[in-house]
Order: C-alpha cells, then structure tokens, then sequence
C-alpha cells in the first residue's frame, strides 16, 4: 500500500482521542505455533477520520514482550480481525417476523470492513536511555487476511493528542486483557 502525502496532519486531532491499555496476549498475535510468554502491551489511540480508522500503538518501555516494530503486523491483524467480529455481531437480523421469526432466525452477511481503510502508526516516547521521540506511518500490504510487510515513514512533526495520551492514560499498571470493540 502506498499514499501520496508522506504527512497528514487530519488524524489525532485534539477533538478525537480514545485510547486505552491493551495487552494483547500472546495466542493473540501467534494463534498457531509457538506464541511465547508475555505478549505485548501498549497504548493505543485510535481516531476515525472519513478515510477509515487511525491507529497508533505506543511503545511501552515496561513491557516484558516484544516491541511494537517486532509485531506491528501481528498486532493490526488482530485489530482487523476484531473488526471483523464486531462487525458480524452487529450485522442486522434477517427480515422475517412473527411466528416463523423464531425458526428462521439466521443474520444477514455482515459488511466485512475494508482492510485499506485501517491506517496504522507507531509512536516511540522518549525515555530515560535518551531514545527521541518519534510517531511513524506504518504501511502493510493486506494478503491472506494478514497484514504483513511494514514500512515506516517518520512524521516530522508529533500530534499533541499522541504526545499527551501517555501521560492522559498513564497509570502505574494498566489493565491487561483489556477488550475494546474499535466499531459501533
């Protein structure tokens, strides 16, 4: 996947921000084969834009897993995938009523959202070692509903709502296991 601007400044603005703690454990990101011990933890901030969805996932310095660059393809395909399953759960039930309602019931075929509408960024914080802070767009090619080979561009200049989601949901141990549906 390429895009013509090496830099857009619409995502994480400062109207929009959720962004929460996320372990993401490790049958997650390796569902087959050996998976490890810890996964990964970070904080993500996610804003949808007319272009689809925005999301950034930080390095936490404290996690005991792999980093962000070591699995940022793992970790979209799992975003992906819950977006898949949410957006099954909410597709709409079928149209009979009545009597014969309860014996049909079966759900119209979900939407399945668009891969290329999932944008995803890496952001860096700075820490005590002196490694600079950096937000990078991280483009993935979608094959065999995986997300797989990244490449990084780095922006130059970092959103304040990134640079202010540490410190906004900053806490001392967050939640691990912590499910959030990205869609309504």
């Amino acid at each position: 996947m390429t895009f013509e601007k090496p830099y857009d400044s619409r995502p994480f603005q400062p109207a929009v921000r959720p962004c929460f703690w996320r372990h993401f454990q490790p049958r997650e990101l390796y569902p087959i084969g050996y998976a490890g011990e810890f996964g990964v933890r970070t904080l993500i901030t996610a804003d949808q834009q007319e272009d689809g969805w925005h999301i950034c996932f930080m390095q936490d310095w404290n996690s005991p897993g792999a980093s962000i660059t070591n699995t940022i393809e793992r970790l979209a395909s799992v975003i992906y995938r819950e977006a898949c399953a949410t957006a099954e759960q909410s597709a709409p039930a079928s149209g009979f009523s009545g009597w014969l309602a309860h014996r049909m019931a079966w759900r119209a075929p979900a939407t399945v959202p668009d891969p290329w509408r999932f944008h995803f960024y890496q952001h860096t914080p700075p820490n005590p070692r002196g490694v600079r802070e950096t937000i990078e767009r991280v483009t993935l090619r979608f094959e065999g509903g995986k997300y797989r080979k990244p490449g990084w561009s780095r922006y130059p200049v970092i959103p304040k709502v990134i640079q202010s989601a540490r410190l906004e949901c900053a806490v001392e141990n967050p939640p691990l296991g912590r499910q959030v549906a990205l869609l309504p």
